[in-house]
């Protein structure tokens, strides 16, 4: 059930994003910080527990693609990502992680079919992904989605549908979710849709500034060597945030947009799995603190 949560609220913003994919190439640079927190953290194998210092000192994300529309109802295209994390784990001054540097790549190929279904318009999308560490590749995974849109004009958007996970830790489940935008008046706009559920003020006609007060979601893993007194073993560690605060939108051009978000995360989950994420090997609490968030997305 804790995984099913996880996908729940994770994966439709993935799916999400692909809809927005405009023929050709495009790319994301982000670089985000946190406050440093304290975690209780608990050793399963070992029944163990210990306060430690865990801080996210700098994260970036670089992410491009390419994708072609074949014809008026298939679009294909192809991504490759480079995650890195200064990310430090300590309890008495000793890393818990064994090294403050990770590396995570990534390289995937999706597709996105649009048709008709109850004379509404129907989306189907299939995405494939392999990931590997400094440590060799790492995991497959793959997520599609089915989604009817009940309504889409430039006022609302409500689409409903069902998205499935598929990877080598955990059965294959079927999520319904629900997407909504409703725009109230020229400035403001309701926006439960990906990447940041909030409401939205638009500082200026052109609707090139926005500013917006809401919540995302957000995920942080990597492959990491445990030190030897521990395991010695290469493992997984993940985190899922909750991220609360203000974001603010510039479209600088019709193919370049810059935000920026500060606010306050939450981490709804932390632990450390085995290589595949098939079994815990330790778990955190939850604490909460300050972040911020800067990228630039670009179509080429």
């Amino acid at each position: 059930m804790k995984k099913l949560f996880l996908a729940l609220m994770l994966l439709p913003q993935m799916a999400a994003a692909q809809l927005d994919l405009k023929d050709g190439w495009h790319a994301t640079a982000e670089v985000s910080t946190a406050s440093e927190q304290s975690y209780r953290m608990k050793l399963k194998d070992m029944n163990r527990e210990f306060d430690m210092d865990l801080q996210a000192k700098l994260k970036t994300r670089l992410h491009a693609g390419y994708s072609k529309k074949l014809n008026d109802a298939l679009t294909v295209g192809w991504d490759v990502n480079h995650d890195f994390y200064n990310f430090s784990a300590k309890t008495h001054g000793q890393s818990v992680l064994g090294d403050d540097s990770h590396h995570n790549f990534g390289a995937s190929g999706n597709a996105l079919y649009r048709t008709q279904l109850w004379q509404k318009p129907f989306v189907l999308m299939g995405n494939l992904k392999i990931e590997a560490s400094e440590y060799g590749l790492e995991r497959f995974s793959g997520v599609g989605m089915g989604m009817i849109m009940l309504k889409a004009t430039k006022e609302e958007t409500l689409g409903v549908g069902v998205l499935t996970l598929i990877n080598h830790t955990m059965e294959v489940p079927f999520i319904p979710f629900a997407m909504w935008r409703k725009q109230i008046d020229d400035r403001w706009t309701v926006n439960l849709n990906y990447p940041f559920y909030s409401m939205q003020y638009a500082l200026d006609t052109e609707k090139r500034h926005t500013l917006m007060g809401g919540f995302t979601f957000d995920a942080d893993h990597f492959w990491i060597k445990a030190p030897q007194n521990y395991d010695n073993r290469v493992l997984l560690f993940r985190r899922s945030l909750l991220k609360t605060g203000i974001n603010y939108e510039y479209k600088i051009n019709k193919n370049i947009t810059l935000n920026a978000q500060t606010g306050w995360e939450y981490t709804m989950r932390a632990a450390i799995y085995s290589r595949h994420g098939g079994s815990e090997k330790a778990t955190f609490n939850h604490p909460s603190g300050i972040y911020a968030m800067m990228n630039l997305k670009m179509n080429l």
